[in-house]
Parts: structure tokens; C-alpha cells; sequence
């Protein structure tokens, strides 16, 4: 199976949304052949995902795993991987300037759509602010899901 990485600041926010998301949305898709994982390119302490963002995931009835713990981005990571997604600009500049070998599969969320727009961080903010953020994610997402299915 090939991994889709996504990839925010902390791993808290946005892609452990995306991660759980994605592989709550293929769980049931046969031969689709690939699974997500998350990274954030400045995180560390092994933390769970926030509060607002499970909530946010449980009203779209999508179960967080007990096990969810944040991980730092890696070079292991960037080479295991099929395509990487990052929710903002910077993020993926800073990866490519330091990765630049893994230019072909560095992508903003958004390019999947062939748009170039950040998804805002909503850490600290309001869980609408999170809402928002998902529901954002989650049309990317389903695009991506669709492209993989052809």
C-alpha cells in the first residue's frame, strides 16, 4: 500500500483531520491501495489531537483513534511516501528547501483542486474556526479520493 502524508504545523489541527478523515473515507473502497499518515513540521511530545478538532470529527461521525499521537515531519517520512500534502505555502516552501529530492511529490492540499490556497491554522482558536478547517480538508479530500478510485 502506497502512504499519502499530510502535513501541518503541530499535528494536531489540521492533518491528523485529514489523516483520520481520509482513512476513515477508504476504509470501505476495495483495491484503492493507499493509506494516510500525518506529520507537522513543528511538532513534537507526541500529543493527541486537540479537543476541538476530535469534536469536529465526531460530528461528521468520523471516529478518532485512541492511539492518535502528533509526529514531527521526517526525511523517512517524505521518502515513504507517495505524495505529501501541506495545509499552507510556507510549509511547503520550508520542505522544499530543505528536501528539495522529494520536489515531485510535494503538493499544497489544495493543488489537488488546482488551486493555490492556504487552510488556515485554527489552533487556539474557536471550534467553528476548526469547523471551517475541516469542512475545507474535507473537499480536497474528497477530490483526491475520486482521482485515486479512476
Amino acid at each position: 500500500m502506497k502512504m499519502i502524508l499530510f502535513v501541518c504545523t503541530g499535528n494536531t489541527c489540521r492533518s491528523p483531520m485529514a489523516e483520520i478523515y481520509f482513512n476513515d473515507q477508504i476504509r470501505n473502497i476495495k483495491n484503492i491501495g493507499f493509506y494516510a499518515e500525518s506529520a507537522g513540521i513543528m511538532a513534537g511530545g507526541e500529543n493527541r489531537i486537540s479537543e476541538y478538532a476530535s469534536h469536529t470529527l465526531d460530528q461528521y461521525h468520523v471516529r478518532v483513534p485512541g492511539s492518535f499521537r502528533s509526529t514531527a515531519l521526517t526525511r523517512d517520512l517524505l521518502r515513504d511516501s507517495e505524495y505529501a500534502y501541506f495545509m499552507e505555502q510556507k510549509q511547503k516552501e520550508y520542505v522544499l528547501e530543505n528536501y528539495p529530492e522529494f520536489s515531485n511529490k510535494i503538493f499544497l492540499l489544495s493543488e489537488i483542486n488546482r488551486e493555490e490556497y492556504d487552510i488556515k491554522d485554527p489552533a487556539g482558536d474557536s471550534l467553528s474556526s476548526y469547523e471551517k478547517s475541516f469542512l475545507e480538508i474535507k473537499k480536497y479530500i474528497d477530490i483526491l479520493i475520486k482521482q485515486l478510485k479512476n
